[in-house]
């Protein structure tokens, strides 16, 4: 996982500091993660694959948690950020 850790290495404060804090994953981050586009993420969220909420600003959310079942159900490693502690 240490190539996901470089590639968050772009953002000001640890992706796993913010999950943390917040709880939710933007369509950015869980497509760096997946390493597929946000469109991907997108789509995946409107066929019912990925469980988000979306926002009045039209932008998703995804809790950690719907996250990590979502990864075990497609069998997707867990591990680094946004998972780190």
């Amino acid at each position: 996982m240490d190539d996901l850790n470089k590639r968050f290495s772009k953002y000001t404060e640890c992706p796993c500091e913010v999950a943390i804090k917040k709880s939710w994953l933007t369509v950015g981050i869980i497509s760096e993660y997946c390493m597929v586009s946000e469109a991907t993420v997108r789509r995946w969220i409107k066929s019912g694959i990925l469980v988000a909420i979306r926002l009045p600003s039209g932008h998703y959310r995804v809790s950690i948690g719907d996250f990590r079942d979502f990864l075990k159900r497609n069998d997707i490693p867990i591990g680094g950020a946004p998972f780190c502690l």
